[in-house]
């Protein structure tokens, strides 16, 4: 119906046509000087002097109809908003951050590669740090588009970068700390494992193949593309009615898209939280808990208020409400991937930068940790062993105490002689390398 039609569409695209019949009303004597000026009228043609009549009644009393059936703010001027016409200094500002993002981004490829063989990025795995900043350079690619004009396939482009560029700084991240958490722990349980990094890397490469293909059905059945919104301002035109101005964003027709995408990103968020949690008693050279915790607090913040702006958005800004969201949202990425590398890579370089290179050439550092996990075991063997020793000897016994050159011998990882008792077990980063290797 007429009336279902227009109420179905926004104030401001609506039309005027249900109000105008609505208030369409014509009197009694008003009907009686349409049938005076018929009559008066005398022409040969059919129907001509009936529509003389009304046509004739009509513009004598044009003004009366005009207040009583055009409706408020009609007849409407139509605008088409430019995306920089509004908040410009918003845009400008997403645009800088996502600038400086992407230039930290390369300041940290450039840092890693030039001290790729020091201990603390060897034992950060330089291939995993690689992929994590290469998901960090797609959200910078992502905030500076957020900032740009909207277009079919930029709108496209966002949402991949976006969801690409978090899965690629996550997945390797959780994959690493999982591995080495699982060596650490079995050699507390004295048992002898092997990590073989092609699975790592095939467990990476599995997770982001669905991604992968959840983004591909995303872009075929229902992408995100330009939208428009029209909004009737407060602004009066020359006739004495509404100005309407059309504004464009990005947006799919339903949200649940969207909704699955944050979903998976907050998946990721509490399995890194409990990888996090458990590496607090790996070796100091190897765990990260504290710098997760740190990263997985600055996403959740970020996330919440990513969400928070795509739910409520709308609402909050009444005009122009696509560029605000979309500009608010760029600064959001911006911030969260500068903040990421401050908390994660930026101490690692403080400390590779006084630090000197392995000897091995920054090879395999899983194997280093595998060395490690391994000299641990057999130091918790040594120490329960010698307990329990002590506590069967006699008290009256002499203590057995090595001498300088037997201590020396046992750290420098020579073997005593026939007939010593080696007593003292050091584990030091360097027998570790060779080890792991």
């Amino acid at each position: 119906s007429l009336r279902t039609n227009t109420f179905i569409q926004t104030e401001a695209s609506r039309s005027p046509a249900y109000d105008m019949i609505g208030a369409m009303e014509i009197s009694t004597l008003e009907m009686f000087s349409i049938m005076k000026l018929w009559q008066q009228e005398h022409s040969s043609e059919r129907y001509y002097g009936s529509r003389y009549a009304v046509c004739h009644w009509v513009a004598q009393n044009i003004d009366a109809l005009a207040s009583k059936m055009v409706p408020p703010s009609y007849p409407r001027d139509h605008q088409v908003q430019s995306f920089y016409d509004d908040h410009p200094g918003l845009l400008y500002v997403a645009l800088t951050f996502g600038g400086i993002a992407l230039l930290a981004v390369l300041v940290c490829f450039a840092l890693t590669w030039q001290w790729k063989k020091r201990m603390v990025i060897v034992y950060a795995q330089p291939e995993f740090l690689y992929v994590i900043l290469m998901g960090l350079c797609l959200v910078a690619i992502s905030a500076i588009l957020h900032a740009t004009p909207p277009s079919n396939g930029s709108c496209v482009a966002r949402m991949w970068m976006t969801t690409l560029g978090f899965s690629m700084e996550l997945v390797p991240l959780i994959v690493k700390v999982k591995a080495i958490n699982y060596l650490f722990n079995q050699s507390v349980r004295n048992r002898r494992v092997k990590i073989d990094k092609k699975k790592l890397y095939k467990t990476v490469a599995a997770v982001m193949a669905c991604v992968v293909v959840y983004l591909i059905v995303w872009t075929a059945v229902d992408p995100p593309a330009k939208q428009a919104e029209a909004v009737l301002t407060d602004a009066v035109n020359d006739g004495g009615g509404g100005k309407v101005q059309t504004f464009h964003f990005c947006a799919s027709s339903t949200k649940y898209w969207h909704i699955a995408s944050m979903a998976y990103l907050i998946v990721l968020l509490l399995t890194a939280t409990v990888l996090a949690t458990q590496s607090r008693n790996v070796d100091a050279g190897f765990k990260e808990s504290k710098y997760l915790a740190a990263m997985i607090y600055s996403h959740f913040l970020f996330v919440l208020l990513r969400s928070l702006m795509f739910f409520f958005g709308g609402k909050v800004v009444k005009n122009n409400w696509g560029v605000v969201v979309a500009g608010v949202t760029s600064i959001f990425l911006s911030l969260d991937a500068i903040i990421c590398m401050g908390i994660y890579f930026c101490p690692k370089f403080l400390v590779a930068r006084n630090q000197g290179t392995y000897s091995s050439g920054g090879r395999a550092s899983l194997a280093r940790v595998q060395g490690f996990a391994a000299r641990s075991a057999r130091a918790f063997r040594s120490t329960r062993s010698l307990s329990s020793t002590a506590i069967r000897g006699s008290t009256d016994a002499p203590a057995i105490v090595p001498s300088e050159q037997e201590a020396t011998k046992t750290e420098s990882g020579g073997h005593s002689r026939p007939g010593e008792k080696s007593v003292c077990f050091k584990s030091n980063v360097a027998e570790n390398d060779h080890e792991g290797h």
